[in-house]
């Protein structure tokens, strides 16, 4: 009997732009946070004249396809200040540090903390929930092990569909796989990125672990803590909050993450979605002798 352990991501970019690869001029380089010099991934690289881009990858590198080495970047990502970057012919790879956004700072006061308004917060952006269809980006990948021993990458970009928050089509663009033999075969992940597809941001779905946008107020004050982590000033001077939400419930059941919320629009900008060891995954090993374990999604 072979483990196997799958890490899955899927990154979307709320950005709606288009990428065109039969350009000549290929523009490569890495994006890392100017304090710590950690890589930014998911980063969105907009080419200035054509409005096509890109986003970074998990360890903050990127490439893009320009038409001539006399145009520029725009690096935005949220909770980041926007770059513009100019480009050179005598350059071919840029590293780019990126500051993060004017943080708000509220008066400090000695009291029992009461979180109970974030809880009234989400309940009120899903209420105000946008359906209409948007075309994006999304980066996924996927790494699983035998043992110690990482048996496959799988990294991919893709043109993805949205009707509101949820994903509706994936259209492959671009991306890299590897395999490396356990025992006497290779393991491939089948199907993973559709997969994916079925999860939906406000609706239950027993495929997946469970997040605090899916219930009602009550089941999500009974299931999350929420918690301020920040507030800062975003390139429009609209004031961003920073949740952390995390379960009660530490059997694999649930997610934990960040939600970035607008709090005057009532609109959810970015959420992550994190787990380690899932009890719930939409994946199966495809024959009976193998088994799939220590599954995380990210």
């Amino acid at each position: 009997m072979k483990i196997f352990g799958s890490l899955i991501f899927i990154c979307l970019t709320l950005t709606l732009f288009g990428q065109n690869q039969s350009s000549r001029i290929n523009v490569q380089g890495r994006i890392l946070y100017k304090e710590t010099n950690e890589p930014i991934p998911y980063v969105n690289i907009l080419n200035y004249r054509l409005q096509n881009g890109t986003i970074s990858d998990m360890k903050g590198y990127f490439q893009i396809f320009v038409p001539n080495a006399h145009d520029s970047l725009i690096i935005s990502c949220i909770g980041y200040k926007k770059q513009i970057i100019p480009l050179s012919e005598k350059k071919a790879f840029y590293t780019i540090y990126l500051e993060q956004n004017i943080q708000l700072l509220n008066a400090v006061t000695i009291t029992a903390p009461d979180y109970s308004y974030l809880y009234d917060l989400l309940m009120e952006c899903k209420k105000n929930a946008s359906f209409e269809n948007r075309t994006t980006k999304a980066y996924y990948e996927i790494k699983s092990y035998s043992g110690d021993t990482q048996i496959e990458l799988l990294e991919s970009f893709f043109n993805a569909d949205l009707k509101g928050y949820d994903l509706s089509e994936l259209e492959l663009k671009t991306g890299r796989f590897a395999l490396k033999k356990a025992g006497n075969r290779f393991f491939n992940s089948m199907e993973s990125s559709r997969a994916i597809i079925m999860n939906r941001l406000f609706i239950e779905n027993e495929y997946f672990p469970q997040s605090p946008l899916e219930f009602s107020n009550a089941k999500t004050k009974k299931r999350f803590w929420l918690e301020p982590e920040k507030k800062y000033l975003e390139n429009t001077n609209d004031s961003i909050y920073v949740i952390r939400y995390k379960p009660k419930d530490t059997s694999g059941m649930f997610f934990k993450g960040q939600i970035w919320i607008d709090p005057q629009k009532k609109h959810i900008i970015k959420m992550t979605f994190n787990c380690r060891n899932c009890s719930v995954t939409p994946f199966l090993p495809l024959f009976s002798t193998d088994k799939l374990s220590n599954m995380a999604m990210f």
